[in-house]
């Protein structure tokens, strides 16, 4: 049995071949979700982004950075404009990114800011609001 969710065909085709697996059932769905809502937005101001798409309620949100320094960045940002922020890459200690998502997890902060190190595996329900800033590297990125 081999799962995943987001495998391009290339990724699935290498999978069957490394794991030598015969009479192959492949099930795959679409990636339309119609109870995601999905926006696009040029970047402005560094300030006036964050302050738009944070939401005022605070509800949990994930504000994903495409390098280390941008995610540095952006924390920096939102802890000036008030919002009680973790910041999560792969460039911080085991233990600081275990801080940081403990603290999301136990809703200590609002917002974690991070590169795609920290959405392998998180699991929280009530996160409503997911921002990149800037863009992944790949769509499969994007979608994971």
């Amino acid at each position: 049995l081999a799962l995943t969710a987001t495998a391009t065909p290339n990724v699935r085709d290498d999978i069957i071949r490394a794991l030598s697996l015969k009479n192959v059932i492949l099930t795959c769905t679409s990636f339309d979700r119609p109870n995601l809502y999905l926006e696009v937005k040029r970047k402005g101001i560094m300030v006036d982004d964050l302050r738009e798409a944070i939401p005022q309620d605070d509800s949990p949100t994930i504000i994903y950075c495409p390098t280390r320094s941008a995610t540095e960045e952006v924390d920096k940002t939102l802890g000036n404009l008030g919002f009680k922020c973790a910041l999560y890459h792969a460039g911080l200690s085991l233990e600081a990114r275990k801080k940081s998502h403990t603290m999301f997890l136990e809703d200590k902060v609002q917002v974690v800011v991070a590169t795609v190190a920290f959405g392998m595996g998180i699991d929280k329900p009530d996160v409503r609001r997911i921002v990149h800033y800037g863009a992944p590297r790949d769509i499969e990125s994007y979608y994971q």
